[in-house]
């Protein structure tokens, strides 16, 4: 009898022990395939500082912490909330997590998780994330600090000038001094000096970028800008 308590004592012992190695693998991996995404024979290009920097080849994106890095051949960009352009696709890769903004359900935000893409296909823009997608309208990604990435076409007001940028460009402001401008149809980067407040406009709401509000049926709702305390867009 005791033979056999000890049998199954060693038995239950090796099972325990095989089921926890299955979860530390499983959670290994699943943590791997969020640390790191490769692709392979894909063309990218990024604006930094305004100087274009085209990456060719077979490229590894891994994220330490709050370190993100884009391996390529013998040297590795520390990446920032910068997008990352597919050269030959409508496709979009976001190093950071973001947040993306209902400004016309008040303003309110969720965040999206680094490596997020943003596709175009069939006119219709989607967030991609993993296997799925998800269609947007009517939203802005926004990272927190100055960079705002627009899904629709965008109307940008500084004083009496008006730029127009199509759908997926984006804007960097530094503030009283800046703004960095990416069209993305037309494939032009460029920067204006300014001094005075900046306001986007599209789809029946506007967005007053020198303090990062929403304004939509005459109120006015600051964006959060600690994207942690946001919970994640489903």
């Amino acid at each position: 009898m005791r033979n056999n308590i000890l049998k199954i004592g060693a038995l239950f012992t090796l099972i325990t022990l095989i089921t926890l190695i299955i979860v530390l693998i499983l959670t290994f991996t699943f943590k791997k395939e969020l640390e790191e995404e490769v692709f392979e024979n894909h063309d990218f290009y990024q604006y930094l500082s305004g100087i274009k920097f085209d990456y060719t080849g077979n490229l590894k994106i891994t994220k330490n912490k709050e370190i993100t890095e884009l391996n390529i051949d013998n040297y590795k960009v520390i990446l920032d909330t910068t997008p990352l352009y597919f050269t030959n696709e409508s496709k979009v890769l976001f190093p950071k997590t973001m947040s993306i903004v209902l400004p016309k359900a008040s303003g309110v935000q969720y965040k999206i998780p680094y490596f997020s893409k943003i596709i175009k296909e069939d006119d219709i823009i989607y967030l991609k994330r993993g296997d799925k997608k998800t269609p947007l309208n009517n939203s802005f990604i926004y990272d927190g600090v100055d960079l705002y990435f627009f899904i629709e076409e965008t109307t940008i007001k500084v004083g009496d000038t008006t730029i127009k940028l199509s759908p997926m460009s984006y804007i960097i402001l530094n503030y009283f001094d800046n703004i960095q401008i990416y069209d993305y149809e037309n494939k032009e980067y460029k920067t204006i000096n300014i001094n005075e407040d900046i306001y986007a406009e599209s789809s029946g709401y506007k967005v007053n970028l020198s303090i990062d509000a929403v304004v939509h049926d005459g109120s006015s709702r600051l964006l959060i800008k600690n994207l942690d305390y946001l919970k994640k867009y489903k």
